[in-house]
Order: C-alpha cells, then sequence, then structure tokens
C-alpha cells in the first residue's frame, strides 16, 4: 500500500491519473496457488482477481485523484 501511495504522488503519474490517461493496479502474487490478488481501492481491501469480470479494479479511484489534482 505504501508503493502505491509513494507511486501517486509521482509528478508523472499524477498528471496522467488527473488526466485519465492512467491508471494503478495493486497486485499480490500467491505463485503457489496460482492466484492474483488485486486491491480494489473502493472496497479497502485486497481481493481475488476474477479474469472473466473483464475489469481490474484500479488501486486509486479517477474520481478521488482527480478531486486531490484540483485542490
Amino acid at each position: 500500500m505504501a508503493q502505491l501511495e509513494h507511486l501517486r504522488t509521482l509528478p508523472v503519474v499524477a498528471a496522467g491519473m488527473a488526466r485519465g490517461d492512467l491508471s494503478i493496479h495493486g497486485w499480490v502474487y500467491d505463485i503457489a496457488h496460482a492466484e492474483i490478488e488485486t486491491f480494489d481501492a473502493e472496497r479497502g481491501c485486497f481481493v481475488k482477481l476474477d479474469p472473466s469480470a473483464g475489469k481490474v479494479p484500479d488501486a486509486t479511484p479517477h474520481v478521488r485523484f482527480a478531486t486531490m489534482a484540483a485542490a
């Protein structure tokens, strides 16, 4: 989580997120069980990645970040 928070403070990342050109995803790999968990910022927790869902949750939603960038 600290790495995700730090990453979004970098100017190039912050600008890309504010424009809507960039999304951040936080994944944890469990190689032994062949599973991936992804951080879902809207839920505030890691969830199992479901490839059939079609969309991967953003670690930092654009709406939240755009509000912070505008301030």
